[in-house]
């Protein structure tokens, strides 16, 4: 096996590897879209529903469905929150590269308030 070969292997395994994690990370995506239009559905909120199929709109379904459930002082106001914060780290992520990090860590503080 000569330098060529052994490239075009290395190429076509990751390019396998791509095209794997991305037919997983689509399968994931529509399970969760059809639990969360489920969700929205039975909480009330079908007209919102469909925002469970758009990958980051999703997230301001996810906000809506524990608006009444988060702290007495954020109430009515969770799902503004957390739009400035997601824009702010958005455009602040361009300038300071740690904010991007931030900006998990908020994502995983709203689904541990999801599920607590």
């Amino acid at each position: 096996m000569n330098s060529d070969e052994g490239l075009f292997l290395f190429l076509a395994g990751f390019l396998f590897l791509i095209l794997f994690l991305l037919v997983v990370a689509i399968v994931f995506h529509i399970l969760m879209a059809i639990g969360l239009f489920k969700i929205a559905k039975r909480e009330g909120k079908s007209d919102l529903a469909w925002m469970a199929w758009v990958p980051i709109v999703n997230t301001f379904l996810i906000t809506q469905l524990v608006e009444d459930d988060v702290h007495e002082s954020l109430r009515g106001k969770f799902t503004l929150v957390y739009g400035v914060t997601m824009a702010c780290a958005f455009f602040l992520s361009w300038f300071i590269p740690f904010v991007g990090l931030a900006s998990n860590v908020r994502s995983i503080s709203l689904w541990i308030l999801l599920y607590h």
